[in-house]
């Protein structure tokens, strides 16, 4: 029963102790925020309708749908005896309207919506109709789109041992929550026959992280590829981003190898270079030798190196 905040009803419902009568019912908070982007798909939708004035809510009118599916219905129901029993399937189990205090409206009620996690990277619509037993209607409609989906969405070769995975959404770059991200064996390159040569078995030896909180990029250290030869490149699923949501396998990992500028580059670098004293050593390549290279490179752009350039 409405209470006015102390005042009456007039008798005819039109006089200044109550005129809140005339007013339908207001949305005083939506989250997430309608329009909103990159939420995430496990968040709730929190729903805050209220009364204006004398008016009180009327739980009997109330719909809700989800995405074009009813998904809550007060008819028959009463307010603080069992209107948490109109959720309908998946949401039932979860969700509940609560009301709460406040100074400024009559009636203030919450439905708390949780019909579990949608689907990454989509579009969530909802609406809802709210009225008053004065006989006001307040319909609502709104959307938000969910996180987009974390999967590898290029690779790049830096030279032939050497390949960068980019991620379409930023990943957690702690080694406590997200382990499988510093894990060299959660990474695979398959062979394919998308090439022009046939490609060796090779695995990934080192995995370096690009620095920052929030990482969308991987480079993998790995044996030496052969030229021509194509090759699948695949992360594990336990990798998860910054919504913690899983890494998906979209196909878009596919690399066809080739000999980059930075090969040829390093192919002009001093031996003593590239090799240590054990000259039977694993070729490494490492920032100071890029480094080496870029110096020489400019040199050699710069005028004349030598008669042994």
């Amino acid at each position: 029963m409405a209470n006015c905040n102390g005042w009456g009803l007039g008798n005819w419902g039109e006089s200044y102790w109550g005129q809140g009568n005339q007013f339908a019912p207001v949305v005083i908070s939506q989250s997430p925020p309608c329009g909103s982007e990159n939420i995430n798909k496990c968040a709730p939708i929190i729903l805050k309708v209220a009364s204006v004035g004398c008016s009180d809510l009327d739980l009997d009118c109330v719909r809700i749908t989800l995405n074009g599916v009813q998904i809550y219905s007060g008819a028959g129901l009463t307010f603080g005896v069992d209107q948490n029993d109109g959720w309908i399937g998946a949401c039932s189990a979860n969700s509940s309207v609560t009301s709460e205090s406040s100074s400024i409206y009559n009636d203030v009620w919450v439905f708390y919506i949780d019909c579990g996690c949608f689907e990454c990277g989509d579009t969530v619509e909802y609406s809802g109709t709210f009225c008053t037993e004065q006989g006001k209607t307040l319909s609502v409609s709104c959307s938000f789109d969910t996180a987009k989906c974390p999967y590898i969405r290029e690779v790049e070769e830096i030279d032939r041992n050497h390949i960068v995975l980019r991620f379409s959404t930023p990943l957690l770059n702690d080694i406590k929550i997200n382990p499988a991200l510093f894990n060299v064996n959660s990474y695979q390159l398959i062979s394919t026959n998308l090439g022009i040569a046939e490609g060796k078995f090779v695995t990934p030896k080192r995995v370096f992280i690009e620095k920052g909180i929030l990482p969308q990029a991987v480079i993998l250290e790995t044996d030496f590829l052969t030229e021509g030869a194509s090759y699948q490149v695949v992360a594990s699923s336990d990798i998860i981003d910054k919504f913690h949501q899983n890494l998906e396998e979209r196909g878009l990992g596919t690399l066809v190898v080739r000999s980059t500028r930075v090969d040829d580059m390093l192919k002009k670098l001093p031996r003593t270079y590239v090799r240590r004293s054990d000259v039977n050593a694993e070729r490494k390549v490492t920032p100071y030798h890029i480094a080496a290279v870029l110096g020489i490179e400019n040199d050699r752009l710069g005028g004349d190196f030598g008669s042994d350039a």
